[in-house]
């Protein structure tokens, strides 16, 4: 049985890091969809990361992009579309057309799939963090719930609103450690190519865990387990299963 992450011993290197699907399992189906984290769950993973964004009329939606280009059959940015318009696009099809009609999910259905599991909510945009709060709190989730951020400001907001809330600095720059020690955040999201043993290192002396993303390779996600990483990321996160075992 895993330890706890949250109650990690900094000097148990016995601990097996904890596997998190990207986007669900978006190598094997549509990102930010109910779908992909219902295949991150079949596989078997320890948590979850997705992406939020706030629509037009202020509904929380999983999303990686401000426009909803790329995924879906529409066009537009996600703040200058309401709810149902974005509800009515098609999320599944440009991935592979088994996946028709997957529909872009409200942030409050992914909660509460993802119940138990570990939940990191990357916001992607700045503004909503008190939205975000409120979400989790009608959702009644703290304690296996991350709010991270490439943004600092959304990272420092998110911990004022609720200094118990879980949080982290998402970098591709070690030297990004200092701010993230600034900003009281619990974790250090950096990604793998920049992530060494002298980083992680560093980050446990100062009590915080290290989360390397996004590895989809055999040999990079060996050399992440050697260095010492708490959480690894993948798009694939049955290749995680495999190189743990």
């Amino acid at each position: 049985m895993i330890t706890p992450i949250f109650k990690r011993d900094y000097t148990d290197k016995k601990i097996r890091p904890l596997r998190i699907g990207h986007r669900g399992a978006c190598g094997l189906a549509p990102e930010n969809t109910l779908a992909s984290f219902r295949k991150a769950l079949e596989i078997g993973v320890d948590g979850v990361e997705f992406d939020a964004h706030a629509t037009k009329d202020g509904e929380l939606v999983l999303m990686h992009d401000d426009k909803v280009d790329r995924t879906t059959e529409g066009t537009g940015f996600i703040r200058d579309l309401t709810f149902e318009e974005i509800r009515k696009l098609d999320a599944g099809m440009k991935f592979k057309e088994k996946f028709r009609g997957e529909r872009v999910p409200a942030m409050k259905e992914a909660l509460q799939l993802l119940a138990g599991k570990t939940i990191f909510i990357e916001i992607k945009q700045e503004g909503i963090e008190e939205k975000v709060h409120e979400a989790l709190k009608a959702a009644g989730m703290r304690d296996n719930v991350y709010v991270i951020s490439f943004n600092r400001a959304s990272v420092r907001i998110s911990k004022e609103i609720n200094k118990k809330i879980k949080t982290g600095l998402i970098t591709e720059k070690p030297e990004d450690l200092q701010y993230a020690l600034d900003l009281r955040a619990d974790i250090f999201c950096l990604n793998h190519a920049e992530a060494d043993r002298e980083i992680a290192d560093a980050v446990h002396k100062n009590k915080m865990l290290l989360n390397v993303w996004t590895m989809n390779d055999p040999q990079e996600i060996r050399q992440m387990i050697e260095i010492g990483a708490d959480m690894l990321t993948s798009d694939f996160p049955d290749m995680l299963n495999r190189m743990l075992e």
